[in-house]
């Protein structure tokens, strides 16, 4: 089945707002019309954001460009139609469930763009090992996020993440 386009409206306000006001709206909305008043709220909201062209990164960004307002329409169109309670949950539910699993890979590709950054960086620096790269990060933070353009707190968080270290640097 394939993702639904507001879930996707909706994956991108919240990397892009770290909220999840739209998700509680929609999977709780007691009523077709309230939950058609939320998707209409989530639209006019990203109708902002994207006129303004101010996503905070590329992978939101190249996302975004992504969605097809035509099948948003219909969905809403569709919506619409569902007189039944528990196909209306149901919808809902889904809709909010896609949203929340697509905001969350849109996090995690983020870190690891950055992160692949980040490695590279380290090894234009002579870094060579996991355990290397995680020290370097450690006592770097702030020229690494000078020189990469990033916030000082994604690098901190970057650098704890083991896991993700070793899958950008590990086996080299």
């Amino acid at each position: 089945m394939p993702t639904r386009e507001v879930s996707k409206v909706i994956a991108v306000l919240i990397a892009e707002n770290g909220s999840y006001t739209y998700v509680d709206k929609i999977s709780q909305a007691p009523s077709k019309a309230l939950a058609l008043m939320s998707i209409r709220d989530a639209l006019r909201d990203y109708h902002s954001l994207a006129s303004r062209g101010t996503f905070s990164n590329n992978v939101v960004k190249d996302f975004a460009s992504s969605i097809n307002f035509d099948q948003v329409t219909k969905e809403i169109d569709s919506i619409s139609q569902i007189d039944n309670t528990t196909k209306l949950r149901e919808e809902l539910s889904l809709i909010s469930a896609e949203a929340l699993s697509l905001s969350a890979r849109l996090a995690s590709n983020y870190d690891y763009k950055i992160a692949d950054q980040i490695a590279k960086y380290a090894k234009a620096n002579g870094v060579k090992t996991v355990e290397d790269l995680e020290k370097f990060i450690e006592s770097n933070v702030s020229k690494i996020a000078k020189d990469l353009d990033l916030d000082e707190d994604k690098v901190n968080s970057i650098g704890k993440n083991k896991r993700l270290l070793n899958y950008v640097f590990g086996g080299e």
